[in-house]
């Protein structure tokens, strides 16, 4: 079971009681992707190595969105605090306007977010028949 999380606030065992489902496999957190002015980059924290490893693997067919170091202010650590593996996507050197007035859709690239979504989309169905001790830590 993955929870794909964009952009809200909730704690993993909020999300999991108003699902009802428990969180196993991994949590993927989409948050501020597809900026026009920035790069996608993709991480993960809480991973086995051969999990890391094949989601680098993966990463490396889409070279618009470069691996980066764990960063751990967004929605993913409070999985990741828990065991429960965690990738993260967000822009890096993006335009500082999130939640600002001049926030609006002429800031962000179709193309980036369709990189995105076929990354995620990829990451998901490759996990998919993966036992959860292969995934953890």
């Amino acid at each position: 079971m993955f929870a794909v999380i964009c952009n809200i606030n909730a704690q993993s065992r909020l999300v999991s009681s108003w699902f009802g489902f428990q969180i196993e496999n991994c949590c993927i957190n989409i948050d501020s992707v597809g900026q026009a002015v920035g790069t996608n980059t993709i991480m993960a924290m809480a991973c086995s190595t051969a999990f890391q490893d094949h989601i680098s693997a993966l990463a490396q067919q889409a070279p618009g969105i470069p691996w980066t170091a764990p960063w751990p202010e967004s929605n993913h650590s409070t999985f990741a605090w828990r065991g429960v593996p965690s990738i993260a996507f967000t822009t890096a050197g993006g335009a500082n306007l999130v939640h600002q007035r001049h926030d609006t859709i002429d800031w962000i690239s179709p193309a980036k977010l369709e990189e995105v979504a076929a990354l995620v989309t990829a990451i998901v169905d490759s996990l998919q028949d993966k036992p959860l001790a292969w995934c953890r830590a």
